[in-house]
């Protein structure tokens, strides 16, 4: 959630949120406004502050400390992102600094984005082993962050390949798996390449952990499609608009799945929060993007009214719609959610 306040964040729909430390000025979200927007045991959300593990922003206050040597390119989809030495002691250092002002702040866990960064040609060509590179950085970072604070919680953005170490699997709370059943451009994915992926992830699933599958979509139809998906699969989901123009295929984002060992079927968990009408025609494009006219006076855990989902409008002064209406199964490990059942 970006360009949000906290009480819009708050009036969200969301069990997870996932938020940037900073708001759009650079200024670090206060502790009060980390309450605000739902952390702590007294409420039944889970707010997980982001941090990019994969690669270095330079728009950070760390950017500056980093050796040039570990430095590699910028991203030609955002180029304020660079490659990074991810598997170097600076890194691992500024990792675990932003961790310990996570803690600090209040944040009920950490989200590390970027974890497929070990799948990139710069990082394979550095004459070290990314896959165990990354796997040993997110198992460090998990046992350093349950050591200062039990009850922290630690997901990722993608990289299932890595659940392949149990290590891994031992440290993560959930996983956010962007595009896992259509590209970034909105096209299907292969069958083949679907199912790799899903070996994996319902590895997290069996050990009774979230996975959220985020998608964005062109139209009603697709939406349904990934949904019943979702739930045969026994995922969560945050399916939203497909924006014009999308469609650039990053090397990060869009590579063929690492193939898996086979695990046991996983049942389908019932849906949670914000769930729409069944059917294509119950599927919105910008269902639940927030504003704050609307937003405002909106209590937690709000629910669609029966004839469908809620829609809210986009502030028109904050970035692009957000444009996520649906969401299953999240945050149901958070001791105040489960009380509140």
């Amino acid at each position: 959630m970006q360009g949000l306040t906290p009480a819009q964040i708050a009036a969200s729909p969301f069990d997870v949120r996932v938020v940037d430390p900073h708001d759009r000025g650079g200024s670090a979200w206060t502790p009060e406004q980390i309450r605000v927007m739902g952390a702590g045991t007294a409420s039944p959300h889970l707010v997980l502050g982001s941090l990019n593990i994969g690669e270095a922003q330079s728009q950070r206050s760390y950017f500056r400390a980093i050796p040039r040597a570990a430095l590699g390119p910028a991203s030609p989809h955002a180029p304020a992102h660079f490659a990074v030495a991810f598997w170097a002691q600076p890194w691992r250092v500024m990792a675990m600094r932003s961790i310990d002002q996570l803690i600090r702040t209040g944040y009920d866990g950490v989200c590390l984005d970027a974890v497929d960064a070990c799948h990139s040609t710069w990082a394979r060509s550095q004459g070290v082993n990314p896959m165990a590179a990354m796997a040993a950085l997110v198992t460090d970072l998990a046992g350093y962050a349950r050591a200062r604070r039990r009850g922290f919680k630690v997901w990722a953005m993608n990289g299932e390949a890595l659940l392949a170490s149990e290590p891994v699997l031992a440290g993560l709370d959930g996983l956010f798996r962007e595009n896992l059943y259509v590209t970034a451009a909105g096209r299907r994915r292969p069958a083949e390449e679907i199912a790799a992926s899903l070996a994996l992830l319902k590895r997290m699933i069996a050990a009774g952990k979230d996975v959220i599958a985020v998608e964005r979509v062109d139209s009603a139809e697709m939406a349904a499609a990934i949904d019943a998906a979702a739930e045969r699969d026994g995922l969560g989901s945050y399916i939203g608009r497909l924006e014009p123009g999308a469609g650039a295929e990053s090397e990060r984002g869009n590579r063929p799945p690492v193939p898996a060992p086979r695990t046991p079927p996983v049942p389908p968990r019932r849906r949670e929060l914000g769930e729409p009408t069944r059917g294509a025609a119950a599927f919105q494009p910008d269902t639940f993007t927030f504003g704050p006219a609307e937003t405002g006076a909106m209590p937690h855990g709000l629910r669609p009214a029966p004839r469908g989902p809620v829609q809210l409008q986009a502030d028109s002064s904050g970035p692009s719609a957000m444009g996520l209406y649906l969401q299953r199964s999240c945050g149901a490990d958070h001791p105040d959610f489960r009380a509140s059942r």
